[in-house]
Order: C-alpha cells, then sequence, then structure tokens
C-alpha cells in the first residue's frame, strides 16, 4: 500500500504496524483519501476481494470509488484502546459486485468522510484475466492505444498509427 499512496503528504500517513502484512500501513484521516491508479490491456470482470483495515475509536465509513462511482462503503467497528487497535486488523470481505471493465486507466479511491481515521494494510482486487500487479500497473506499455482524432480532415488514428 505505502508505495502506491498518491498525494503530496502521503509519506506522512504511514504507520509501522507489528501486525500488518508488510509491517506498514497507510493512515486515511477524516475527510481524506487514498488513489491509486490501474490500467487493463482487455476487457475483464473486475471486484475488490477484500480490505484489511484497522482503527482505534469511533466507527468510521470508508467509500470505494472507482472512476467517481462508488463501488460500497464499509464501516469500521467502533473500539479504543489507547491506540492498541491500530495493530489489530480486520477483512472486509467484497465490496460490491462483480462487473465488466473495458480495456483503459482506471482511479481507485477510498474516501473516509464520516467518523474519525482508518488505517489500510492491503487492498485485495480480483480480476478475471490479470494475475499479477505488473499485469495492471499504469505504464505506456499497458495502456491501450488511444483514438485521436485529426481535426483536419475528420480522419481518426491511433497513437501507435501515424496520420496519413
Amino acid at each position: 500500500m505505502e508505495d502506491m499512496a498518491t498525494g503530496t503528504k502521503s509519506e506522512e500517513k504511514i504507520c509501522d504496524r507489528s501486525n500488518a502484512s508488510a509491517e506498514k500501513s497507510l493512515r486515511i484521516d477524516q475527510n481524506g483519501f487514498f488513489a491509486m491508479a490501474f490500467c487493463l490491456r482487455k476487457q475483464e470482470v473486475f471486484l475488490v476481494s477484500r480490505i484489511a483495515y484497522s482503527n482505534d475509536g469511533p466507527a468510521t465509513q470508508v467509500d470505494v470509488i472507482l472512476n467517481n462511482d462508488i463501488l460500497g462503503s464499509f464501516r469500521t467497528h467502533t473500539g479504543s484502546n489507547f491506540g492498541h487497535l491500530w495493530n489489530e486488523f480486520h477483512l472486509t470481505g467484497a465490496i460490491g459486485m462483480p462487473f465488466i471493465l473495458e480495456p483503459g486507466g482506471y482511479n481507485f479511491t477510498l474516501s473516509v468522510e464520516v467518523g474519525g481515521a482508518v488505517e489500510i494494510d492491503f487492498i485485495e482486487f480480483a480480476f478475471s484475466l490479470s494475475s499479477n500487479k505488473e499485469e495492471v500497473l499504469c505504464t505506456d506499455q499497458a495502456l491501450p492505444p488511444r483514438v485521436i482524432e485529426n481535426n483536419n480532415d475528420g480522419q481518426q488514428f491511433t497513437d501507435e498509427q501515424t496520420p496519413q
């Protein structure tokens, strides 16, 4: 998670947690968010399989968003133990239903609007074809060709082709 964090102060939100899968978690405070991008080369079925989280304090609602559409949300439990519960991680189960995504780039966001804060250990995605993160990382090679319109004569071409 910590190597995927975006934003100007994401480094300040990385927390050392001995029970986290990589001994670190990403803290999202109220009115904060975590955002990442992924890219698909082919049409795939997509699902947010589960999210591992912790909190120590009031229940927190976390919205799970893909390209500005809310896929679902989860609410953390309420409990406090003087900060010790930050190191106890829980799993959400699937968020939303599986659905088809077309080739292209996608923005995935976790947003905290209601409650306190939450720490995220990991997010597990399920794809029908892609089986590792290298297959969905957004690189020039992973992006499908974009259709570009030549405004002079209306002819269309991809960024892999040259206009004629």
